[in-house]
Formats: C-alpha cells, sequence, structure tokens
C-alpha cells in the first residue's frame, strides 16, 4: 500500500463522521448563518475554545498542564516546521539553515537529558538567541520592497533591542528560558495574525475574550475555586510545584495566577498551530476535508517526514501512558527548540516585511 493510500484510508472514516456532523449542524438555519464564513467559524472556534480552556483550567489544572503536551506536543511542533519553514521559506540554503538551527538545539537537550553536565540553560539560550539574530538578518536580507525613511530608521533600534535583550539573556539564561515560555505563546498568536489572519478585526471580540480569561487566571481570581474543587494536584506533581518551574521567587498567589495562565494560553497555543494556522492556511472559505488534509501534510513533510512525524507521536503517546510526568518533562525539553524557531520566525518576517511574509504564502 502506498503512503498515499494508507492516509486516505484513515481519512475516509473521519470524514464519513465530519459529513454527518456537518449535515446535523447545518440543519439549524441560525448555526448555518454563524459558520456559513471562515472568518466567524475562526471567531467562533476561538470563543467557544477560551469558554472551555478557562473552566478546565479553573477545574483540570494539573491534567491539563501534564497530558495535553503528551497528546498534541509533537503534532504542534511538527504544524510549527511545516508552516514556518517548510511552507515559508523557498528558499534551499535559509530553509536548511533553520532546520539545521533546530536540529543543534534538539541534540543540546538531548545530550543533557542522557546525563551529560554542562549548563544546558546557557548554551540553549546562547545558540537561541543567536539564531534569532541570524533570522533578523535573513530577514533584511530578504526584503523585496524598497527601503524607505521608516524601514532604514526601524531596522537599526530593531537590532539595538535584539542585541541588548541578548545581553540580558547571556546574564540570566535560566531566567531567560521562563520568560521565553511565557511569550511564545503570545508569539504563536501575532505569527497567525501577521502571516496568515487576513481580517483582524473580524476575530478580535473572540481574542479580547481569550486575554481577559489569561488575565482572569493571571490575577489569582479563581485560585480559590481552584484550590477548592479542582484538580490541583496528580501524576506526581501539583500546581505549586508548577508555580515554583514557572514563576520562581514570586509571591505565592501571583505565581499560581502565573502558572494557571500559562496552562491556559498553551492551550490556545496548540489550538493556533493545530486549527488556526491550518484553517486561514488553505484556499478559499470552505472547510478542508481530512483526506486533503492528509494529502498536503504528506506533500509537505514527505513519506518519510511523515511517518518520522507518527512514530515520534505514538512514542510520547506510548511512554506517557507508563510515565505521564516524566514523558512529559522530556518532551518539554526536547521541544523546547520551537520557542526559538518561533521567535525567529518573528524577527525574520517583521524584518522582511508584512507583504513579502504574506506572498511567501
Amino acid at each position: 500500500m502506498s503512503g498515499l493510500a494508507w492516509t486516505d484510508r484513515v481519512a475516509a472514516p473521519l470524514d464519513g463522521f465530519r459529513r454527518a456532523a456537518l449535515g446535523v449542524t447545518f440543519r439549524n438555519g441560525a448555526v448555518r448563518a454563524l459558520l456559513a464564513t471562515r472568518d466567524r467559524r475562526v471567531a467562533v472556534i476561538i470563543g467557544a475554545h477560551a469558554c472551555v480552556a478557562l473552566g478546565l483550567t479553573a477545574l483540570f489544572p494539573v491534567p491539563l498542564l501534564v497530558l495535553l503536551p503528551l497528546a498534541l506536543g509533537v503534532p504542534h511542533v511538527v504544524a510549527d516546521l511545516r508552516y514556518l519553514v517548510l511552507g515559508r521559506i523557498a528558499d534551499v540554503r535559509g530553509r536548511a539553515l533553520a532546520l539545521s538551527g533546530c536540529g543543534l538545539l534538539l541534540c543540546v537537550n538531548a545530550v543533557a537529558l542522557f546525563g551529560v553536565r554542562f549548563d544546558v540553560a546557557r548554551v540553549e539560550v546562547s545558540l537561541g538567541v543567536l539564531g534569532t539574530l541570524v533570522a533578523a538578518l535573513m530577514g533584511v536580507n530578504a526584503r523585496r520592497e524598497p527601503t524607505s525613511v521608516a524601514v532604514r530608521v526601524w531596522t537599526p533600534v530593531v537590532f539595538v533591542v535584539l542585541f541588548a535583550l541578548a545581553r540580558v539573556a547571556l546574564i540570566a539564561p535560566t531566567r531567560t528560558l521562563i520568560v521565553a515560555l511565557h511569550l511564545h505563546n503570545l508569539v504563536a498568536l501575532a505569527l497567525w495574525l501577521w502571516l496568515f489572519r487576513g481580517r483582524i478585526r473580524a476575530v478580535l471580540p473572540s481574542l479580547l475574550l481569550v486575554f481577559a480569561s489569561a488575565g482572569l487566571l493571571a490575577a489569582g481570581l479563581l485560585i480559590p475555586l481552584t484550590l477548592r474543587v479542582g484538580a490541583w494536584r496528580g501524576f506526581g506533581t501539583s500546581l505549586l510545584a508548577a508555580a515554583d518551574w514557572l514563576a520562581p521567587g514570586l509571591p505565592d498567589s501571583l505565581a499560581v495566577g502565573l502558572a494557571s495562565s500559562w496552562i491556559f494560553l498553551q492551550s490556545v497555543h496548540y489550538l493556533v498551530w493545530l486549527v488556526l494556522v491550518p484553517t486561514d492556511h488553505g484556499p478559499g472559505s470552505g472547510a478542508t476535508s481530512f483526506r486533503q488534509s492528509f494529502r498536503a501534510l504528506r506533500r509537505d513533510l514527505g513519506a518519510s517526514g511523515l511517518m518520522l512525524a507518527l512514530l515520534a507521536w505514538l512514542l510520547v503517546l506510548a511512554l506517557g501512558a507508563r510515565s505521564p510526568l516524566a514523558t512529559r518533562n522530556a518532551y518539554l525539553s526536547l521541544a523546547s527548540f520551537h520557542l526559538w524557531l518561533e521567535f525567529g520566525a518573528l524577527a525574520y518576517f517583521a524584518l522582511r516585511g508584512r507583504g513579502a511574509a504574506r506572498a511567501s504564502s
């Protein structure tokens, strides 16, 4: 059976279920009108996700903290590589450089995971900052539009800021990694809006709901509910341990609030790469079938790349079923290169220009 055939066979029952679900859903005229266009569908998806994720974060923070990366981590990293590198960088040398940087960061953390002792945070931050600066230079070099006075003034300012941040990052690499963990959830939203979303105004109310939910959690207003009836302990860890990891040295209520907000925004991060970007990346306004999606995935990754991604996902799921917390920690360590990939992509496309970024899609 060819690679194309097995993807079609996997997609067939999924598309059958999809057709049945859409048939039931669109019988209601109000629902049909609400979901008639891509903009409306995307806005509804974001708003519904914000409401559901807020409730789940308040009631089940630790299960989300541990299980979401196991279930969705590998697919979202594959989407990162697919949509930011394979589908956006046409130059073969630029694509190879981006993939090599990701591979180098992956190797650094793999070596550390196998017990080799060195300052892994400093090495990772040094490579990540260097990669971001290189990406910024590549963005300037790839700029297609004429260089205006504003651009000539803005570009050096950006590099001054980047060098200043690089200096701070190298002085405090561990804290830099923690800040990067928090920021990369927002960077994913910025990349989606910048590169893939044509009409931001259509989703603005839903995005405001996302930020309001994150702020509500960060302010600690739902902590009493979580501690009273929520699953804040389990899998060998707790929300308090997550607070020590994500907000070390801060007052307890603020640290727990920031940890809860991060758990919520992590779910939004996965939504961006697994739902919003694929939805806005596709042509036209119609929804894409599973068969079309799987064929596009195989075309972008190649048969060997698709099999490698699938095996990595199955391995994480299998190990996670046996030891969830340890597997989740190992995954986060190995997958941390995607933080720097997103920062580098933001620097690259910001300096390359909006028109060029959209033209490359």
